[in-house]
C-alpha cells in the first residue's frame, strides 16, 4: 500500500505497536532522478511479509495485492493463460531480492495490480535480520514495454 504521505512512524505505531506485526525489511531504490521508491515490508507470521508501505510513483493508493500458489508451474500456467487473453502486465517474470518471489504482475481493470507467484521466503524470528536493500528486483520483472523494445533490436531478426 502507499503511505499517500502518512509519516512511517504513524502506521508503524498501528501495525507493531498494536497488531504485534515485525519488520521484515526496507528497500530505497532510485527508480528514475528524482522518482524514488521507499518501502517497509511488515509480517505476523512466517512468511517474509503480509503487508508492505511505503512512498513511490503510482496513481492508485493500492500498488498490488499477491497470490502466492503451491507450484511452480502453476505460475508459468497463469502467465500463459493472462498472455493469451490479452491481459495488460505491469512487469513480466522475474524475482524480488527480500522475498524471493518468483513471480509476474498483471493490471486489473481498476488499474492496481495482482502479483502471482511461488517461492516465497520463511522467516525464522530468532535469526532474521532487517535489512535495507538498494532494489526491488534481483532479475526480470521488466515492463512488457521495454521487453518489447529489447526485442525489436534483436540482431538478426529481419534475416529470417
Amino acid at each position: 500500500m502507499l503511505s499517500k504521505g502518512v509519516a512511517r512512524e504513524t502506521y508503524l505505531e498501528f501495525y507493531e505497536g498494536l497488531l504485534g506485526f515485525r519488520i521484515s525489511d526496507v528497500i530505497v531504490e532510485e527508480l528514475a532522478p528524482g522518482a524514488v521508491a521507499d518501502l517497509i515490508f511488515l509480517r505476523c507470521n512466517p512468511r517474509h511479509h503480509s503487508v508492505a508501505f511505503g512512498d513511490m510513483p503510482h496513481p492508485k493508493r493500492t500498488h498490488h495485492f499477491m497470490v502466492e500458489v503451491t507450484d511452480i508451474r502453476d505460475v508459468g500456467s497463469a502467465y500463459d493463460r493472462c498472455m493469451d487473453a490479452g491481459q495488460p502486465f505491469e512487469m513480466t517474470l522475474g524475482m524480488h531480492p527480500n522475498d524471493h518471489m518468483f513471480s509476474f504482475y498483471v493490471r486489473t481493470p481498476s488499474g492496481f495490480s495482482v502479483e502471482y507467484g511461488w517461492g516465497g521466503l520463511l522467516v525464522d524470528d530468532d535469526t532474521w535480520q532487517v535489512q535495507t536493500l538498494d532494489r526491488l528486483h534481483s532479475w526480470g520483472h521488466r515492463p512488457p514495454e521495454a521487453v518489447a523494445e529489447l526485442l525489436s533490436r534483436t540482431p538478426g531478426k529481419d534475416a529470417l
